[in-house]
């Protein structure tokens, strides 16, 4: 988690409850939570935010982003700006 959140320029916060305690405007928030309670946390998550917020997973990781950011629109972002694209790879 440490590797991940300087690689991203973002700081560390624990957090009791997620829902309570978020109360400023996310960007991408990474959460780890143990590997048998990752489904029941996503569905419930995508049902309470949906429409609002992106969130999927990526072991040991659940992910959640501002809705329509996700890492194959970023990739086209960069390598649009690099003149290539996935198509040609």
């Amino acid at each position: 988690m440490i590797f991940e959140a300087q690689l991203n320029g973002m700081q560390i916060k624990k957090l009791n409850n997620f829902e309570t305690d978020i109360q400023f405007p996310i960007v991408k928030c990474l959460m780890t939570i143990p590997p048998e309670r990752m489904s029941i946390l996503e569905t419930r998550l995508k049902e309470q935010w949906k429409g609002e917020l992106s969130i999927s997973h990526s072991q040991p990781f659940l992910e959640i982003t501002e809705k329509g950011i996700d890492k194959a629109k970023a990739l086209d972002f960069y390598l649009n700006k690099r003149g290539d694209s996935r198509e040609k790879n």
